[in-house]
């Protein structure tokens, strides 16, 4: 599926390595003219590539011109992609209860969750979203795309190494997977980091109090299903959970795709409407 989806070209076989890093060889020619259809020169190829196959909706791409080459890439490389967060919460039977809530968004970065709901009927679209992240240029693109989601947008610049709560109906996030990824090959991963954020989350979660809480991690490196797992057990005391916390495997995939999930509390009050 992701060569089909991707014309062939993968991780492994980059089109713009195969394009621009090499002489004329095999395979150059052809992604050359694969990146053409994404623009003439090779930053509106980079623009439009990234911001396609992250499955950003078209009428978004705009907000992301502000950005710098450099810091694009980053802003891009680090956000989940809104479609695969919609079929998510589709095939968690989670969407309903976003539907007129309060969502804190933690670790926001550019809002790939929120970009999730233009791919969902308008109706279960949440009232108010607050985007909590470091990087303020990341929360600008969040605030820009309010209008077009139809969601009122508060954005917050805050470290988030310590916990940070607030009242929400629901809290999601995205810790950085930098520390659990195989991609991160130029320096040592620092896992004790990454757990750090993880936990983070986890009790922001607790101490904001929502009916659901959802944390994706983009985890793939053997050990770190298994250590994220140990992470929620060790915040265990502290979550009154109505079942247990699990790694949500992807079934196309024979690796874990290291999505956490954990619903808090002692059950829904948000009861699912049509």
């Amino acid at each position: 599926m992701t060569a089909l989806w991707h014309s062939g070209f993968s991780a492994g076989r980059n089109p713009f390595a195969l394009c621009y890093g090499r002489p004329a060889g095999e395979g150059r020619e052809e992604a050359c003219q694969y990146l053409a259809r994404f623009g003439r020169t090779k930053e509106e190829q980079v623009r439009a590539y990234y911001l396609w196959a992250q499955t950003v909706p078209r009428p978004l791409w705009r907000y992301f011109s502000h950005l710098p080459l450099s810091r694009f890439a980053d802003a891009v490389a680090d956000m989940v992609p809104p479609f695969a967060v919609a079929q998510l919460l589709i095939r968690l039977d989670f969407y309903w209860q976003f539907r007129d809530a309060v969502v804190l968004d933690l670790f926001s970065g550019v809002c790939g969750w929120l970009m999730a709901f233009a791919y969902l009927p308008s109706h279960y679209a949440p009232r108010k979203w607050i985007a909590v992240d470091a990087d303020g240029r990341r929360l600008q693109i969040c605030t820009l795309i309010s209008r077009n989601v139809g969601v009122d947008v508060k954005a917050v610049r805050r470290d988030l190494s310590r916990p940070y709560a607030r009242a929400a109906d629901v809290v999601v996030g995205s810790p950085p997977c930098h520390e659990f990824s195989i991609a991160t090959v130029s320096r040592r991963r620092d896992v004790g980091q990454g757990l750090a954020l993880v936990e983070s989350f986890l009790r922001s979660a607790v101490a904001s109090g929502p009916e659901l809480a959802v944390m994706e991690e983009a985890a793939t490196t053997s050990e770190a299903p298994g250590l994220l797992a140990q992470v929620v057990a060790e915040v265990r005391l502290r979550l009154r959970l109505l079942r247990p916390a699990r790694l949500w495997r992807n079934p196309a995939q024979a690796a874990p795709a290291g999505r956490l999930e954990t619903r808090l509390g002692q059950g829904s009050r948000r009861k699912k409407r049509g």
